[in-house]
């Protein structure tokens, strides 16, 4: 057997392990990370925590940029304030007109393009 191009020989009955190592430390699933759960379950009114998972479920998980257009005055009035809320906690930014980038601590996107989402981040913060 090859790994990484250097023959490796193994018996029967020997064990094997096999770690793979990436620029970006951080968990193999998607989800939010550990210290902003706590902002989001302490912290949070619940129209920011709801307007923080509506941004979730609109996300791109490769750029962890959501479009959000709101259907009203009210909801318009409700996401704007939600908005401060969660930018005052550092966990999105406003990028665009009805654009909010997810601070990829906060909501972690997909792994291939962490370190991309980082740079945009800290470029706009």
């Amino acid at each position: 057997m090859f790994i990484d191009g250097k023959e490796v020989n193994i018996k029967t009955g020997d064990k094997l392990r096999v770690t793979s190592y990436t620029e970006a430390t951080l968990p193999p699933f998607m989800g939010f990370g550990l210290k902003f759960k706590k902002i989001i379950l302490r912290e949070l009114s619940s129209a920011a925590r709801e307007f923080l998972d509506v941004l979730s479920d609109k996300r791109s998980i490769n750029t962890n940029e959501a479009i959000y257009i709101p259907r009203d005055g009210s909801a318009k009035t409700k996401a704007s304030k939600a908005y401060r809320e969660l930018k005052k906690h550092e966990m999105v930014i406003r990028v665009r007109k009805q654009t909010y980038l997810l601070n990829p601590a906060a909501v972690i996107p997909n792994r291939k393009y962490f370190n991309q989402v980082t740079e945009e981040w800290i470029k706009n913060v």
